[in-house]
């Protein structure tokens, strides 16, 4: 009691047979899965080794048109023989007459451009000349005065008389250029390529096409204008008391004369036209279209269009008169300020006495 319990011996005899034979067994298995794995990497070795053969003749004769060839792989040779050679020669063949069949292929590869290129040049200038042309002139004068006091017989008045008089003649003078000039060049056709054709190959260079377009667009402007100016700045007449109150008209007047001329030309690839012709220094008028149409002469010269026109006019203003009563008071070396009077005054208005474009 409390102790193990011993098999019969029948039962330990049969125990110990069945551990024998599994013993056995699982040796066996053991050596049979060991010859297994070592024909599996025999196996292994042997398909490598044979497609590296195959790779190496195939690289070196693709065509299998050497006779020793196939002869390194008896087996393949055994199971595919003929057919294996005769598909290589097939294959070869189709190759060989795709290859003479490109001589009948044609290709054309070209590169198309087109340019487009402009030169442009401004240029502008002026100048500009005003003065008085007895300035111009040494000994001539410009102007005179004279003022005097007289006494009136038989009365205790004096007359005072005063006059001064001028005359110029300013010119005005103005020269305007102005121009562009630009070149276009329109370049087509500019192929660059190659073509295939006949099994050779050619270039394909075209003339190109080169369109050169030139602009030109100069204006020149010339404005002259000559007047002659007579002017009464002083013409006074005055009645004096004992020779401390003396009053009377004083008259003062200008009269203008002017004589204009206006130039304008042009030279353009274009149509050339005297349409900048103006009357630069007159406010009053401008040259109507019919006038410069008649006055405007045109030419051409090597694809040049000029036009030139000229233009001229003269204008006598209305006379500027204005009278006033002047009165001066000078009691004991002391003046009295006494503001002039109006009497009169001409023009009402601005304006032209004549006016004509010659």
């Amino acid at each position: 009691p409390g102790g193990r319990k011993l098999l019969p011996p029948e039962e330990a005899s049969h125990y110990q047979h069945l551990h024998g034979i599994h013993t056995q067994a699982t040796a066996h298995f053991a050596l049979i899965e060991q010859q297994h794995d070592m024909l599996l990497d025999r196996i292994e070795n042997h398909v490598m080794l044979q497609v590296a053969k195959i790779r190496t003749a195939l690289a070196e004769d693709p065509w299998l048109e050497r006779p020793g060839t196939m002869a390194q792989f008896p087996h393949l040779r055994a199971r595919l023989g003929d057919p294996l050679t005769d598909g290589a020669n097939a294959a070869k063949t189709k190759l060989i007459d795709a290859m003479k069949s490109l001589k009948d292929f044609t290709m054309t590869a070209v590169l198309y451009m087109r340019m487009h290129i402009e030169f442009k040049v401004e240029a502008e200038a002026e100048a500009f000349m005003a003065g008085d042309v007895l300035d111009l002139v040494d000994g001539v004068p410009k102007s005179v005065s004279f003022e005097g006091e007289f006494p009136i017989p038989m009365t205790p008045f004096t007359m005072r008389m005063s006059m001064g008089a001028g005359i110029s003649l300013p010119y005005f003078l103005m020269a305007k250029a102005t121009g562009v000039f630009s070149y276009t060049a329109d370049l087509t056709g500019m192929e660059v390529g190659f073509t295939v054709a006949n099994g050779g190959i050619s270039a394909v260079l075209p003339d190109p096409g080169v369109a050169l377009t030139p602009f030109l667009d100069a204006n020149l402007e010339a404005h002259a204008q000559l007047g002659v100016v007579a002017e009464v700045t002083d013409l006074t007449t005055q009645l004096c008391v004992a020779g401390m109150v003396c009053s009377g008209p004083k008259t003062t007047a200008e009269q203008r004369i002017y004589l204009g001329a206006d130039m304008a030309a042009q030279a353009t690839t274009g149509a050339a036209s005297c349409a900048a012709m103006q009357a630069q220094f007159n406010d009053n008028f401008v040259y109507t279209d019919a006038y410069i149409a008649s006055k405007c002469k045109t030419a051409n010269l090597a694809g040049v269009q000029f036009a030139i026109g000229l233009g001229a006019y003269v204008q006598v203003p209305k006379t500027d008169l204005n009278i006033v009563l002047k009165t001066d008071v000078d009691i004991n070396g002391v003046s009295i300020c006494v503001d002039d009077v109006q009497l009169y005054t001409w023009p009402p208005e601005p304006g032209n006495f004549y006016l004509k474009m010659l």
